[in-house]
């Protein structure tokens, strides 16, 4: 009987034990949004609600460093493909907003722009009139 109780306390503990940090690792870095994000699609709905992503070629990247700063080699709050505006500025994962420093709000929109991750796409709103999304992919891990 104490055999296999003994047995039972040791399999339970190797179970317990068994799984190890860079599991719990791997994990949030999946769900990081440190790193050089590329984008590769966008959506301009027309306001109905009727809006999906269409694939785009573009070079534009969005880089977050673990310091709270973002940059990108394009326009933060623009819908543009171009990747020859740089913009920077800073992000709260926990507010899941991007907060540019140079970008030109003419239309007295807000001056923040909103992210979050969608099965492992980073997905942007930027400014405008109807919904409009950008998407990202993941090109590296910091």
């Amino acid at each position: 009987m104490k055999v296999k109780y003994f047995f039972s306390l040791f399999a339970t503990a190797i179970l317990l034990f068994s799984c190890s940090e860079d599991d719990n690792n791997e994990a949030n870095e999946a769900n990081s949004v440190v790193g050089t994000w590329r984008m590769v699609a966008r959506n301009l709905d027309p306001g109905d609600g009727s809006g999906e992503f269409t694939p785009v070629t573009s070079n534009k990247t969005i880089t977050f460093e673990s310091d709270g700063t973002v940059t990108s080699n394009g326009n933060l709050c623009s819908f543009s493909v171009d990747s020859d505006t740089p913009t920077s500025g800073t992000y709260s994962v926990e507010e899941g907003k991007i907060y540019p420093t140079d970008c030109d709000f003419t239309f007295g929109f807000s001056d923040d722009l909103t992210f979050e991750l969608v099965d492992g796409e980073m997905i942007t709103s930027v400014l405008c009139f109807e919904p409009c999304e950008v998407k990202y992919v993941r090109q590296e891990s910091r």
